[in-house]
């Protein structure tokens, strides 16, 4: 089963927790890739935290929150034919804490 995982994180300063490391290092195991959206107020400020296990981090004003982020990745930053290669879309937040089990 091909799994796209897709990971809305807020901070109003950007800056974001060890948990969010420890959950996307599990959801990496369990998903082929994984795509990180920060909704941020300020665009140009850096986030501070450990995401390298996102494949792909986009970052993008807060308007439509959690829900206008999901659908900007799967409409206007991923085609069709990568839609296609799923079998699941995992749609989480930041509001609850891992670690994942199987």
């Amino acid at each position: 089963m091909h799994r796209l995982c897709i990971y809305v994180l807020y901070d109003s300063e950007n800056i974001f927790d060890d948990y969010i490391s420890n959950i996307l290092k599990e959801m990496k195991l369990l998903c082929e890739k994984v795509v990180v959206i920060i909704n941020a107020e300020d665009t140009s400020k850096d986030y501070v935290g450990d995401l390298s296990s996102a494949d792909k981090i986009i970052v993008r004003q807060n308007k439509g929150y959690d829900a206008g982020a999901y659908k900007d990745c799967l409409c206007n930053d991923m085609t069709r034919q990568e839609l296609q290669e799923f079998d699941e879309i995992v749609l989480m937040n930041d509001t609850f804490y891992g670690p994942i089990y199987p």
